[in-house]
């Protein structure tokens, strides 16, 4: 089968700049009492050892994603059941918000 965009239709709400797809990442996380970069204060970390990178029937190794970087030592912010913030800790303005899946 293939697939058409439909240019003709102004009236659809698709953002034609904007794609969105699942991307799965897989390794060891741990949580880490360590210094914070610039203040030199503790903190807690969430520490991540990742493996692999799954998109689509894709699989890379993590290490081929630098952009990966800045979520391999994060800073917690915000801890309870449904949601997680965490902030980078050498580049603070990365800001990564997970929440459970249902």
């Amino acid at each position: 089968s293939e697939l058409e965009d439909d240019d003709d239709d102004d009236d659809d709400d698709v953002d034609d700049d904007y794609v969105s797809f699942e991307v799965i990442v897989t390794g060891e996380w741990y949580f880490e009492e360590k210094n914070n970069f610039y203040t030199n204060q503790p903190a807690p970390c969430l520490k991540m050892e990742l493996e692999k990178v799954i998109y689509g029937p894709t699989t890379n190794g993590a290490d081929q994603w630098s952009s990966l970087g800045p979520v391999k030592l994060t800073d917690f912010l915000y801890l309870d059941d449904d949601l997680m913030i965490l902030r980078g800790n050498a580049n603070t303005s990365s800001l990564f918000v997970y929440r459970r899946a249902s």
